[in-house]
């Protein structure tokens, strides 16, 4: 708990610059249901641009996904094995994922207000 968010895995920042080109990066929220995905990716869409990414295919083409490849409610080990419907053809390495989550008493309580059908 805390006023502040916590990063973790900034130190895999660059080792994804290193193995990535900049014009085939994505950026995609993934979390369990009722955590935010959905506020998360409307605020890089509002926000955020890859650059070299527009450079190459567009400007309509920012880099930035709704969900990741592997479907942004699935878990992490999905990654290599998964591939969602509506996560498009990207390969799985191309994505960094932005995780989200919520303390599990503040998720549980909305969850229970908003119900999902999985």
């Amino acid at each position: 708990y805390g006023k502040k968010p916590v990063i973790l895995g900034a130190d895999q920042c660059q080792v994804y610059r290193d193995k990535v080109p900049p014009e085939e990066r994505l950026v995609a929220p993934m979390g369990m249901f009722n955590t935010g995905t959905n506020f998360v990716f409307k605020s890089l869409v509002q926000n955020c641009a890859i650059k070299e990414r527009q450079k190459k295919f567009g400007m309509l083409s920012r880099g930035i996904r709704k969900q990741v490849s592997w479907g942004k409610h699935s878990p992490s080990s999905y990654r290599e094995i998964n591939k969602s419907a509506t996560g498009g053809d990207e390969p799985y390495d191309h994505f960094f994922p932005i995780v989200i989550v919520k303390d599990p008493f503040t998720w549980m309580s909305s969850l229970c207000r908003h119900h999902y059908e999985a």
